[in-house]
């Protein structure tokens, strides 16, 4: 191999040693990086899914009269690392507004769009002052809407991370 390096010219020598580092990258490229970025994705979506789920099975159970469960087993991520849709369902939760959430949603990478039917206006102003103190979420947007019932309303909301 050497013998065959050293027969080439200089230039040929170049040539061969700039495919050789570009088809290096493109043997990295395609074959880690993609694959990694892609298996990102798709566990972020898994892990969305996941929420949307739990967030679900938590509506039904409630629903049933069935004793939610602790937040310690709920939510075992604390702290800033949680996730967003974990963040607002912990705080639904603890408003007592989790019954009258009819849907949640993700809406691309870093935020969630949400409805609530029939919600007592102050509980819902209390609660989005305690999520974008507390936990960090900010109102991208809102639409409130007067409900049947005195003082209830139907809101809809997208937030972010703050």
């Amino acid at each position: 191999m050497q013998h065959w390096w050293q027969q080439r010219n200089p230039r040929e020598q170049r040539l061969l040693s700039v495919a050789a580092v570009v088809l290096g990258l493109a043997i990295v490229v395609g074959g880690i990086y993609l694959p990694l970025l892609r298996a990102r994705d798709e566990a972020r979506t898994q892990v969305q899914q996941a929420e949307l789920d739990l967030l679900a099975s938590r509506r039904y159970a409630a629903q049933l009269g069935a004793s939610p469960t602790p937040s310690s087993v709920a939510n075992p991520v604390t702290g800033p690392d949680r996730s967003l849709m974990a963040r607002v369902d912990e705080g639904l939760r603890d408003a007592g507004l989790s019954s009258v959430l009819s849907r949640i949603e993700p809406d691309g990478d870093g935020r969630v769009r949400l409805w609530l039917e029939d919600a007592s206006f102050d509980t819902v102003v209390a609660w989005l002052e305690g999520l974008t103190d507390r936990a960090r979420v900010k109102v991208i947007d809102a639409s409130v809407d007067r409900s049947e019932g005195p003082g209830l309303v139907r809101v809809r909301l997208t937030l972010e991370r703050g």
